[in-house]
């Protein structure tokens, strides 16, 4: 079993994926959804920031997040930026995508 891969259930990536919008957790042993989640545990994360990745048809794909061994403060500013890098990356993933389809085509 891959360590890096939880469960959709217990991760809290999947609740971002759920939910369709960020989730900032600035301390994860005080987060009663998260607080006994054995992966977290394992691992010593205690803050998590994530938002959504999603295609420019609107569906979720996965999330971008960033964690840390210890709790930390997430403001409204960083969450805007993080999701603005979210956004880039999957304009970029869906243009390099686009792109390979036409030469895939053209050859």
């Amino acid at each position: 079993n891959d360590s890096r891969q939880s469960s959709r259930e217990t991760s809290i990536c999947g609740h971002v994926v759920a939910a369709d919008e960020p989730v900032v957790v600035e301390d994860v042993s005080k987060d009663p959804r998260f607080a006994d989640n054995p992966f977290l545990i394992e691992k010593g994360i205690r803050f998590y920031a994530g938002v959504p990745l999603r295609t420019s048809s609107g569906h979720v794909l996965g999330a971008l997040c960033v964690i840390d061994t210890k709790p930390r403060t997430f403001s409204a500013k960083d969450q805007k930026l993080l999701q603005t890098i979210a956004d880039e990356l999957m304009a970029k993933v869906e243009a390099e995508h686009r792109s390979a389809g036409v030469e895939q085509v053209a050859s």
